[in-house]
């Protein structure tokens, strides 16, 4: 389908806002959601409003939610643990409402195959091998009229040499690497959360243009349920 590839996850959203020019809307967010995305966002002049959603519960706190006709909702599928159906009816009886929503945990669910949002985005980087990346679409098949990304590769090459040196240390054992690979890879985080509107690296671009790798998604979901099994004695603390 049609689609757009940025450097990372926080961009997608403001690419909406700002090309849409919605600074006069408010944006619904689950009170569970990155802090820094959220500063990132609230700079660029969005109007962050929150709703309550514990991942832990198996639907958000609808009544939280007192988005008017215009505003937009984060929905996000925490983990990868939800379906999307707890969101449908309401979806139904707000169809004002635009739905932006985020499967970075789980890019390939079900939920995030078979959406109905308005746009859908995902962090790839967070899931996949890759330095730098995320993707954003339209399962309404709006139009992505973006133009705004720029091109500069600097942050994805300082991560992307990291990563190589951090391969090296863990698997030869060269522990004089670390400090090395740690200062090229928070340098590269660091301009990776400063840069304005950064287009996808083109290393990053070739390593998906195939796809995303289903053995990966598959040993994410066994390293998930082996968790669970060790954590299902554990006590819980409120």
């Amino acid at each position: 389908k049609e689609h757009l590839f940025c450097a990372t996850g926080r961009t997608p959203v403001y690419l909406i806002w700002k090309s849409l020019n919605l600074f006069s809307r408010k944006l619904f967010v689950p009170d569970f959601f990155c802090k820094e995305v959220v500063d990132y966002w609230e700079s660029k002049g969005i109007d962050i409003q929150f709703y309550i959603d514990d991942p832990r519960d198996s639907t958000p706190r609808f009544d939280s939610i007192t988005a008017s006709p215009g505003d937009a909702i984060l929905v996000v599928d925490f983990f990868g643990i939800r379906n999307g159906y707890c969101w449908q009816q309401w979806i139904k009886e707000n169809k004002d409402v635009m739905i932006i929503e985020d499967h970075t945990h789980d890019p390939i669910s079900d939920w995030a195959k078979n959406s109905i949002a308005d746009y859908s985005f995902s962090s790839l980087r967070k899931t996949l091998p890759v330095p730098d990346g995320a993707i954003l679409y339209s399962p309404k098949k709006h139009k992505l009229l973006f133009d705004d990304l720029r091109k500069d590769e600097t942050a994805a090459n300082l991560k992307l040499s990291a990563m190589y040196l951090k391969k090296d240390f863990l698997i030869d054992n060269i522990t004089s690497l670390k400090d090395v690979f740690r200062s090229l890879q928070v340098e590269g985080e660091s301009l990776l959360g400063t840069s304005e509107l950064l287009d996808v690296s083109s290393w990053t671009q070739d390593q998906l243009v195939n796809g995303y790798p289903l053995e990966l998604r598959n040993k994410r979901k066994e390293n998930i349920e082996y968790f669970n099994r060790l954590s299902v004695d554990l006590p819980v603390e409120n």
